[in-house]
Order: C-alpha cells, then sequence, then structure tokens
C-alpha cells in the first residue's frame, strides 16, 4: 500500500504497533487507531489510489526514493 498511499506508514503507525507482541494479546485500542482506521478507508475506497494519467492535463509525479527517480 505505502507505493500508492502518500504517508501510509504514518498513518498507519498506530495500527501496525497493535500488531507488535503485548503481554497477553491485550490490544488497546484508541481515538488515534480510529483514526487511522477510517482514514485508512476513506483513501481506499476513494477513486483516486490507482488511475492511468490524464495526459492532456498537468499532474505530479512523487517517488519514496528521491535519489532513484
Amino acid at each position: 500500500m505505502g507505493r500508492f498511499v502518500p504517508n501510509f506508514a504514518a498513518i498507519t503507525a498506530s495500527l501496525s504497533d497493535l500488531t507488535k507482541k503485548r503481554k497477553l494479546n491485550q490490544v488497546v485500542w484508541t481515538d488515534t487507531c480510529q483514526w487511522a482506521l477510517e482514514t485508512v478507508q476513506a483513501i481506499l475506497s476513494s477513486d483516486s489510489i490507482l488511475r492511468l494519467p490524464d495526459f492532456n492535463r498537468q499532474f505530479i509525479v512523487r517517488t519514496t526514493h528521491p535519489n532513484r527517480a
């Protein structure tokens, strides 16, 4: 997902923390976790995630590896 969603790791950090080993497998669902879930759901349900560019319009190409572009 991180290849297609800007800041995916930052957005989902609280959710990733839930998968780390915890004592007695306790999960503490926080407001931050809820925000992350709702944000990811909104991003994934939007129509702009994976789309072919319209070469008749201006668009921005982004990369996470500026030295490899």
